[in-house]
């Protein structure tokens, strides 16, 4: 099996050990921790995103129909993301796709 083979749970669980640099002998966090985990940090840490015309036109425009600046939209989306495994299993799905391409 490959390192992008797998459930995308499996797959999030080395995510989150890479990003935390914990060693592959820790016990796994509960589901729920990743999701809490997300909101609970209030440091803030910029972070640059490289966007194609398209992804930007359309990220903007999201955020201005929505009345928020497009960071809250990002930010949004990486709760949903960290909350719900039907969500992270299509985004899995989706690298995994872009991958072979």
């Amino acid at each position: 099996m490959t390192r992008t083979d797998g459930k995308a749970s499996d797959v999030l669980e080395r995510m989150r050990r890479t990003a935390t640099k914990e060693s592959a002998q820790s016990p796994p966090l509960p589901q729920q921790t990743h999701a809490s985990a997300i909101g609970a940090d209030r440091e803030k840490v910029r972070y640059t995103l490289d966007l194609t015309g398209g992804q930007h036109h359309f990220l903007k425009r999201f955020a201005v129909d929505a009345g928020v600046d497009a960071s809250r939209v990002m930010r949004a989306l990486l709760t949903l993301l960290a909350g719900d495994n039907d969500l992270a299993e299509r985004v899995m799905q989706h690298l995994s796709k872009c991958a072979m391409q």
